[in-house]
């Protein structure tokens, strides 16, 4: 059966993720040094976002809700400075939000390659975040786009890649997933039958010991060749 549907995480994939939630820092880290010097004394915007990262995915390990696990983070990054400030953990995440919009921007070659890819399959975005392709002029590329926060499921959950299928009516062989994330990206893809793309990453190497490497690229341009060649050998 042929390939049908690419379908594409978003942050570190479509976007650089990780170096504009570093930028998103710099007003976040200005508002605690307001408040609380000592806290801020701790932290450049490069460790803070580092730290905010480190607790999300624990968070996430756990199963909590993406949104709960983003707004607790910082809630989490005071508390540990010994600060209980019911208040502004909120103003941070919305401060926080809002440069990463300002910030955040395709990979140069994403756009040209969602277009020819776009020609001959249907694209699809699976992501365990939050939509930001409306402010990357992305949201059109895609026909179908399923977050964590509106279907209650996540990556690697078998169920939510059977979610998306169930979705599109599609069976496995006609699914490519396409992610920077080995686990909730690759693996989690490849354990229900899908064909998968890894966008390595330079904070997210391939685990150790985990089956079946997938092919991989450096460059989200090198996407439509990689594609190539999964048909190819199917």
């Amino acid at each position: 059966m042929a390939l049908r549907y690419i379908w594409f995480d978003q942050d570190d994939t479509l976007y650089d993720y990780s170096s504009a939630m570093h930028r998103a820092m710099q007003p976040v880290l200005a508002l605690i040094e307001r408040e609380y010097p000592h806290v801020a004394a701790r932290y450049t915007p490069k460790s803070l976002s580092a730290k905010r990262r480190r607790i999300c995915d624990a968070l996430d390990a756990e199963g909590m809700d993406f949104a709960r696990a983003r707004d607790l983070a910082f809630e989490m990054i005071l508390r540990d400075a010994g600060v209980h400030d019911e208040a502004l953990p909120e103003v941070l995440t919305e401060t926080y939000y809002a440069q990463l919009r300002r910030e955040i921007a395709p990979f140069a070659r994403t756009k040209r390659c969602l277009r020819e890819l776009g020609a001959r399959f249907t694209l699809g975005v699976l992501s365990n975040g939050r939509s930001l392709l409306p402010h990357l002029g992305l949201e059109e590329s895609f026909e179908h786009r399923l977050y964590t926060a509106e279907i209650g499921l996540r990556k690697p959950d078998p169920e939510f890649f059977k979610h998306a299928m169930e979705r599109v009516g599609a069976a496995p062989e006609e699914c490519l997933m396409v992610g920077d994330n080995p686990e909730h990206d690759v693996i989690g893809a490849l354990e229900v039958g899908w064909h998968a793309v890894w966008l390595r990453c330079e904070h997210r190497p391939w685990p150790e010991g985990a089956p079946r490497h997938p092919h991989a690229i450096d460059c989200i341009g090198d996407l439509p060749e990689a594609v190539r060649t999964i048909i190819r050998a199917a």
